[in-house]
């Protein structure tokens, strides 16, 4: 991928304007961000001043100083919006060495593994992470995903948020066609999710939720809608207008969003808007016939009301549905990440009523 300045038209400013609440709210200080915004001038310049340069030197600072989760966090978002040069690959495979290393002080049982799941009639690798409850066969077990471009080791912190207040085992996964999926995104990828539900029924108590941001909220529809798990909990979830170019920006090229479906989609180069537009299409779930008349396990939406990327139809075209609650807030962003701290309590309680009730 030649020319990614003039391909990917992303400014480290925009990129900060978008994404600050989210990466303050997953754990970055706020002043490890604004050394960040401060010297940071140019995305893809790959020394002083760059993005990954940048970011990837504050990580080695952390890293100095003993704090791998956060030298994880930092490589993480060196990475972003997605580790498609050399350099952010480079800047991935740091995050996974530095999250293992932090891994081996996590106060509970942590398992990275890998299983063979059945998927168009072979099987692909799925890498999971499990943060085990005290009495894991008696508990439930809740999946967790972040979305297209916010892999499993970046939502960390937002899983223990969950994780340190309910009796539960954790799941966490990167959605297919992102992080370590061997598998390009496409509609019938519920086909692995389903596999990874076989797996974590037989881990625990044989409950299953599932709690997704993010394109990982879709996928939380979408079984919510199949009854393939027993809950769900989605935030930030594009569904049906999201897909349609007239009615939204989801693949706006100014926040990158091109370039990570490009990839996410197993494209070799990234494809122009319009290109894009014929193929995420097809995720819209009119076009899957199920948004219409819908029978679903108990799923609560959850999102801001100005959102860049996802339109509130979304979400309040479910308003009435039985078993669906919604809430939009103000002033919040994408996944409502602007206002965590209040959001936080009230699914966790959520999460709580439904887990007992399973």
């Amino acid at each position: 991928m030649n020319n990614l300045s003039e391909k990917y038209r992303l400014t480290p400013a925009d990129l900060f304007n978008d994404r600050t609440g989210q990466w303050l709210a997953s754990g970055i200080p706020a002043q490890v961000l604004s050394t960040a915004r401060n010297s940071i001038t140019d995305m893809w310049f790959e020394g002083p001043g760059g993005w990954v340069y940048e970011f990837s030197a504050l990580a080695s600072e952390a890293q100095a100083q003993g704090d791998y989760l956060l030298t994880a966090l930092l490589y993480g978002i060196a990475k972003y919006p997605t580790p498609l040069n050399a350099s952010k690959k480079e800047a991935y495979r740091n995050q996974l060495s530095a999250y293992l290393t932090a891994s081996k002080k996590f106060p509970f049982r942590f398992e990275r593994k890998v299983a063979l799941i059945p998927y168009r009639n072979i099987t692909t690798p799925v890498v999971y992470h499990v943060l085990y409850a005290k009495n894991p066969k008696s508990a439930p077990v809740l999946l967790m995903s972040g979305g297209i471009d916010t892999y499993k080791m970046d939502i960390h912190n937002f899983c223990l948020e969950v994780f340190n207040r309910l009796d539960v085992t954790m799941l966490l996964m990167d959605i297919p066609g992102t992080g370590e999926s061997q598998v390009a995104l496409n509609p019938d990828n519920d086909e692995i999710y389903r596999g990874v539900i076989d797996i974590a029924r037989e881990t625990g108590n044989g409950k299953v939720g599932y709690y997704g941001n993010s394109f990982g909220a879709y996928w939380a529809v979408r079984l919510a809608f199949e009854r393939s798990i027993d809950f769900a909990l989605a935030v930030g979830a594009p569904l049906n207008k999201a897909y349609q170019k007239h009615d939204n920006s989801l693949l706006r090229s100014d926040l990158g969003m091109n370039g990570v479906f490009s990839v996410a989609l197993g494209m070799d180069d990234i494809a122009s808007v319009d290109d894009l537009w014929d193929r995420i299409g097809i995720f819209a779930l009119e076009n899957l016939e199920a948004w219409d008349n819908v029978v679903s396990a108990p799923l609560f939406l959850v999102n801001g009301s100005d959102d860049p990327y996802v339109p509130n139809e979304d979400i309040t075209h479910f308003d009435s549905v039985n078993n669906i609650q919604t809430w939009l807030l103000d002033n919040a962003g994408h996944c409502a990440a602007r206002r965590a701290k209040e959001v936080v309590p009230v699914v966790v309680e959520w999460l709580g009523k439904h887990i007992a009730a399973s």
